[in-house]
């Protein structure tokens, strides 16, 4: 999915709690742009990471309703 997408501009909303948005629930969503990632890093035995590089490509909305 990330390699499909590294270059492209996709949309995105997400929530603290499930995907019901309510005013102790904001759903935050929008469109953002992936410049590139950097799969999965780390050396054995260490915690495995993985950067992304995101830039927000609209204004951010919030739904509580």
């Amino acid at each position: 999915v990330l390699d499909a997408n590294k270059g492209a501009t996709m949309t995105f909303a997400f929530a603290a709690n499930g995907s019901t948005a309510s005013t102790t629930n904001p759903v935050y969503s929008g469109s953002l742009f992936m410049n590139g990632y950097t799969p999965v890093s780390g050396s054995t035995g260490e915690v495995a990471t993985l950067d992304l590089s995101l830039d927000i490509t609209t204004d951010l909305t919030i739904t509580t309703a």
